[in-house]
């Protein structure tokens, strides 16, 4: 009888040490599942940090009340909204639209005058202030005629409260130092500074100033850039450009191309001259405009009765 349980007690203790020993190995495939699930969700979701481009597709259209689209932004309050204005000639005001041809919102700005708007883009308000502010660029001068552009900057307004007057708008003016310039593309760095590309023929040259409300400053020249070898036809003008400061990318728009600047860790717009744009996919544009980064690639429009709005996707 003692000998039975003897077996007895032995055979339980091997059945009870292999399911003590199944048991671990489960939850660790569970885990490295969970994990694996992870990475996967990390990987795709790196906004605006494309390593290559799908191919364009049509993602909607401009509103009819827009024929001269000149520049486009992506609300910080919602990515189905963007921020867009008319070009020279229009009133002193911004629209807030979604991609199905909806008008969200009107927004007048106050004691702004809409000389020659070219160009928008969204940054900070300063250097030490993570609020959103719209910069708007009056810098438009087809005949080099005018002394100084002004830009203005005013606190992003949520477009889900409908059209608004903004009272508060700064107004910044700038002085070139080789005299006047024509330009169409306008973007803000992380400091707050203001970077202004101008419109010659397969260049530009780049002109940056700290933006100071009510003051006239006098802009720097930084770099010369030359691009012909990179684009498509020949007498390429810059027409607008966007730049995101966390990936440290800058998309430059002519008529027919777009290409885009790859910033290092280390460098920042004073060393565009150092770096090799690439050539990105781009619909076909009557006459190409407005640009701007968007969640997992970039959007362009160009002006005209009712234009496509292009999605250009990341690729991987």
């Amino acid at each position: 009888m003692n000998d039975q349980i003897k077996y007895a007690l032995f055979f339980i203790t091997i059945f009870a040490s292999c399911g003590s020993i199944d048991e671990p190995n489960t939850s660790t495939e569970d885990a490295s599942e969970e994990d694996a699930s992870e990475d996967v969700f990390e990987d795709t979701d790196h906004s605006d940090t494309c390593s290559s481009y799908n191919e364009p597709e049509t993602v909607g259209r401009m509103i009819r009340d827009i024929v001269e689209v000149s520049g486009m932004i992506q609300s910080s309050f919602d990515p189905n909204v963007f921020w867009v204005h008319n070009d020279s000639g229009g009133a002193a005001e911004l629209y807030a639209i979604t991609l199905d041809e909806t008008l969200i919102a009107t927004i007048q700005l106050e004691n702004a005058v809409a000389r020659d708007w070219e160009d928008i883009s969204l940054g900070p308000c300063s250097s030490s202030n993570n609020t959103n502010c719209i910069y708007i660029g009056d810098i438009g001068d087809n005949d080099h005629r005018f002394g100084s552009v002004s830009i203005y900057r005013f606190v992003e307004p949520d477009p889900s409260e409908g059209d608004q007057t903004i009272t508060n708008v700064e107004t910044g003016r700038f002085n070139y130092p080789n005299g006047p310039q024509n330009a169409e593309a306008l973007i803000v760095d992380q400091d707050s500074n203001i970077w202004i590309l101008t419109k010659k023929e397969d260049s530009f040259d780049l002109f940056t100033a700290t933006f100071t409300a009510n003051e006239t400053v006098s802009l720097s020249l930084e770099n010369e850039i030359q691009f012909d070898e990179f684009v498509q036809n020949n007498e390429e003008l810059v027409t607008g450009a966007d730049f995101n400061r966390e990936s440290k990318r800058l998309l430059v728009r002519t008529y027919s191309s777009i290409l885009e600047y790859r910033l290092s860790p280390e460098q920042t717009l004073h060393n565009l001259d150092q770096i090799t744009p690439l050539l990105l996919p781009s619909g076909e544009d009557e006459q190409g405009e407005a640009i701007t980064y968007g969640q997992n690639g970039y959007y362009h429009v160009s002006e005209g009765g009712r234009p496509p709005i292009w999605f250009v996707g990341c690729l991987e």
